[in-house]
C-alpha cells in the first residue's frame, strides 16, 4: 500500500514538474488580416515567434530594481524601451475599440443622470449600508456626492 502511495505520488511530482517547465513559452504570429495571435502551439504552415513568459517568484517580495547590466551606456533602461515597443505593437481590435466606446458612452450618461438628480434633489434618500436603513443624504455628503459626480462627468464625456 504505502509503495503505491509513493509510486503515485512520485508520478504526480514528476508530471507536474514536467509542465511548469514547458508552460513559459508562448507563440505569437501575425495574420494576413494583420491581427496578432498568442497560442501555446505554433500554427501550422506558418512562421511564428517564441515568446518566453518569465513566471512570477513564488515567494518573498518582487524587486523591480534595475541592475547594471539592464541599463544601456546612456542610462536608459532596456526593460523600460521593450515595454515602450510591445505597447507600439499592440493595435486594438475594431470590436474592442466599439465595446470600449459603447462603456464610456454608458459611463458618461450614468454620471451626467447622477450629477442631474443631485443638482434637483436636496434631500435624497439612500439605504445605509453599515445600518440597513433608508436615510437622507447629510449636506456635506450631498456636496461630496456632487463632487464626485462632477469629476465622472469630466472623466468619462470628455
Amino acid at each position: 500500500m504505502k509503495q503505491q502511495l509513493f509510486l503515485t505520488l512520485s508520478i504526480l511530482v514528476l508530471l507536474t514538474t514536467g509542465i511548469s517547465a514547458h508552460a513559459g513559452k508562448i507563440f505569437r504570429w501575425q495574420d494576413d488580416d494583420g491581427t496578432w495571435h498568442y497560442s501555446a502551439t505554433p500554427p501550422a504552415g506558418q512562421s511564428a515567434e517564441s515568446i518566453n513568459i518569465k513566471a512570477p517568484p513564488t515567494s518573498g517580495p518582487v524587486s523591480e530594481d534595475v541592475t547594471d547590466s539592464e541599463e544601456n551606456k546612456d542610462g536608459s533602461d532596456t526593460a523600460k524601451s521593450d515595454t515602450t515597443e510591445s505597447e507600439k505593437e499592440f493595435k486594438k481590435s475594431a470590436e474592442v475599440e466599439a465595446e470600449d466606446k459603447a462603456l464610456a458612452r454608458k459611463n458618461c450618461e450614468n454620471a451626467r443622470k447622477n450629477l442631474a438628480n443631485l443638482t434637483n434633489h436636496k434631500r435624497l434618500r439612500i439605504n445605509d449600508e453599515e445600518t440597513g436603513e433608508v436615510r437622507y443624504l447629510g449636506n456635506d455628503e450631498h456636496a461630496e456626492w456632487m463632487q464626485r459626480s462632477r469629476d465622472e462627468v469630466k472623466e468619462y464625456c470628455n
